[in-house]
């Protein structure tokens, strides 16, 4: 009973909440495994809802700090076990006390992850669990990188006593059969770890904190870095603290209060470059729980217009010089016919001291100020409305509600920890979901300090700013990063320690350019609009060179069979970060088929978990009974001609049902150059193109991604004409 009161007392002491714990069995041999986020992480491994624990620390956390020895007279721990994961034969006592029915808590990863990094998890946690016949609880501690009595060294603000959170998920028993038995020692070592990491991933998933809405995240998230010298800057110069990118937030949302509908469901449309200016208005919206609709400005009037009508935008928010600078003057008088066009540079003239006033108080209490200005707003309600890229068709609205955000940035955090020290630069627009979630969002959620670019097609340019910038983490397109690649320095990325790649596939010469230059791996991911958008990522700790990494913790996948392939299937995926719907219908459920969304890409998962992407249903095309994959025939004539850019088409065959076309802007293209690469990689002749059109230049979207849509309206107007 003492044991239980002081036990009791400590989690008072240390203000922890508990998590998950229902699902831990009352009785039998269990292995705790919990990551390790400060040093003196045994305080809290004695609040785990067992009796009797026996703590597991590595002989080189003991020789290291001594003191942790201390950790056997704490309440709730019974004795302490000494493991060294590369000599079994100290694991033997512990296979024993485990299979006695005993319970031990160990901390796997190598050292605290204090930096926010992912630290290397071991693999004798599933050995010895295996040999015992016992199952593992993963167990995420949040808050001790924060707690200066805990230990934790995380970088940006600390307090002795933060909120701390233990979070169990179910009893897992490891699977053999993901590992085949065939494999080497090491190889099995290397399953097992992988297996583990995963499973430590969904913990920490689980362990995040979920706010209300976006905003409120942004601020309570914040608190921790407020320190910092800046967090956004742009390419001009300006650049804002997390103090004053609220200040501005905040007298901007009362400046638009007079200008914007009264309905918070009527969407905004946001017409604004990757800038301070973008982020602040993005998040002065956020406040009052409007509904920003951001609006592709490299897209042309007419799908702006009908985009538009879709989403019934009454107003449209931008920028006087932004229009000046990219040329949309025409395009802006064209979108004034049917919106109400609110200039930024206007409002300015209108600030009173008491606008000044009243949002310098609001700073104090900002979280209060929203709580009261957006009383109806909920986690699942809508916070954004972004638009698909429609390269092989019309752009569909996707809403994405605050709790699809969150999530998605919570699972980038878990898979990847950015933290403080980083500094990214952020090349993508703002109106595409990998520039908005993976560019700005999950990065302020982490501290990570944000370089602003409003465009990335200065391939010249570029280098010299991730230089200048000292920035660590690059996130773009093949088509940008094999630009960047071939225009910088040696030198001019030596800061960089991750560099993604997304939105289009990562080509074979793509990669190897930044692996011989730089000596960088370029982390290769996989997402659509509707999963906000991170479905899939390669980390550091776990990638494969061709496959787009392993799906995102808290994802549910399944693979429909299509008629004509042997491998792989269409993918279907579930989760929190799945969108609310389609906007074109008017219900939070269109477009999904009981909470499961078909991205109508086919994919390959193999045992290790990783994904493939094969091509788009769309994408391929039925030839005497086959399915031909047109990103395979791309990927063919990448081989042939690695400097070229390359469109496979499905077009009507009266004899085969189809034939491929292949576009190309390889000058002088001959098919039998494709045929000799085609016998040497095995591939058979169906893959080849039966007519190959050379062209100058290929059409592209703002991203790089090349626009299907609009290089089959061309060859039709050339066909006619």
């Amino acid at each position: 009973m003492a044991q239980s009161l002081v036990v009791r007392v400590l989690g008072r002491l240390l203000r922890v909440e508990k998590v998950g714990w229902e699902q831990i069995p009352a009785t039998g041999g269990l292995l705790f495994v919990c990551n390790h986020p400060a040093q003196r992480d045994w305080l809290l491994a004695s609040l785990l809802p067992r009796t009797s624990l026996a703590l597991v620390l590595p002989h080189d956390a003991l020789a290291a700090h001594p003191w942790n020895a201390f950790g056997r007279f704490m309440p709730g721990l019974s004795r302490l076990l000494r493991i060294d994961g590369q000599k079994p034969a100290t694991q033997d006592s512990l296979i024993a006390f485990l299979r006695d029915g005993g319970c031990a808590v160990c901390f796997p990863e190598d050292r605290p992850r204090h930096a926010g990094r992912p630290g290397k998890v071991q693999a004798w946690p599933v050995h010895v669990a295996r040999l015992a016949g016992v199952p593992l609880v993963p167990v995420h501690l949040e808050g001790p990188q924060r707690s200066r009595l805990l230990g934790g060294s995380a970088p940006g603000r600390r307090w002795w006593l933060p909120r701390l959170s233990l979070t169990a998920m179910a009893p897992w028993f490891p699977d053999d059969s993901q590992v085949e038995e065939s494999v080497s020692p090491r190889e099995r070592r290397l399953a097992d770890s992988r297996q583990l990491a995963l499973r430590m991933e969904q913990a920490a998933l689980a362990g995040r904190v979920q706010y209300r809405t976006l905003w409120e995240a942004l601020l309570k998230t914040g608190q921790a870095f407020s320190g910092q010298d800046w967090a956004i800057r742009d390419t001009t110069g300006q650049q804002l603290t997390r103090r004053q990118m609220v200040f501005r937030s905040l007298l901007l949302s009362r400046l638009l209060q007079q200008h914007l509908p009264a309905n918070p469901s009527l969407p905004v449309g946001l017409l604004l470059p990757t800038s301070v200016g973008g982020v602040v208005t993005f998040l002065a919206l956020q406040f009052r729980g409007w509904l920003p609709a951001m609006l592709n400005f490299t897209a042309g009037v007419e799908p702006m217009l009908q985009a538009c009508r879709l989403a019934r935008i009454q107003t449209i928010v931008t920028s006087r010089t932004f229009i000046d600078k990219a040329g949309l003057t025409k395009t802006v008088a064209r979108l004034g016919e049917v919106c109400h066009i609110l200039i930024l540079e206007d409002l300015r003239q209108h600030i009173t001291p008491g606008h000044m006033l009243w949002a310098g108080l609001a700073t104090l209490t900002p979280c209060w100020m929203h709580r009261r200005k957006a009383a109806w707003l909920r986690v699942e309600h809508p916070a954004l409305l972004m638009f698909t890229s429609g390269s092989e068709g019309v752009p569909k609205g996707v809403l994405l509600s605050h709790l699809n955000l969150l999530t998605n940035c919570a699972q980038v955090g878990a898979r990847l920890d950015f933290d403080a020290r980083d500094t990214l630069l952020n090349i993508l627009p703002l109106f595409h979901a990998f520039g908005l979630t993976m560019g700005t969002l999950a990065p302020l959620l982490a501290g990570v300090r944000i370089h602003l670019v409003p465009s990335p097609l200065d391939f010249e340019g570029i280098p010299h700013l991730v230089h200048a910038s000292r920035a660590t983490i690059l996130a773009g397109t093949d088509t940008f990063l094999h630009g960047y690649g071939r225009a910088a320095h040696p030198l001019d990325f030596a800061t960089l320690r991750l560099v993604f790649s997304g939105a289009e596939p990562l080509r074979d010469r793509t990669r190897a350019l930044w692996m011989d230059k730089f000596g960088l791996r370029i982390l290769e991911g996989y997402g659509t609009t509707e999963a906000s958008p991170v479905l899939a990522v390669n980390a550091p700790f776990a990638c494969r060179a061709g496959s787009v990494g392993c799906f995102m913790p808290g994802l549910d996948f399944r693979l429909e069979s299509l008629p004509g392939l042997t491998d792989g299937g269409r993918l279907w995926v579930r989760g929190p970060n799945i969108m609310l719907g389609y906007l074109a219908t008017h219900q939070g459920s269109a477009g999904l088929v009981d909470g499961w969304y078909d991205t109508g890409d086919v994919v390959r998962v193999d045992q290790a978990g990783f994904v493939f992407i094969i091509g788009r249903v769309k994408r391929f095309a039925k030839i005497g009974g086959e399915m031909v994959s047109l990103a395979m025939v791309e990927a063919l004539a990448c081989q042939v001609w690695p400097d070229a850019q390359h469109a496979a088409l499905a077009i009507a065959d009266a004899q085969k049902g189809e034939q491929i076309l292949l576009v190309t802007t390889q000058a002088n293209p001959q098919r039998h150059a494709l045929l000799t690469c085609a016998r040497t990689t095995g591939l058979g002749e169906i893959f080849l193109p039966k007519k190959i059109i050379p062209m100058e230049s290929m059409p592209l979207l703002g991203v790089g991604k090349i626009d299907y849509s609009a290089l089959l309206k061309s060859l039709d107007e050339e066909k006619n004409s």
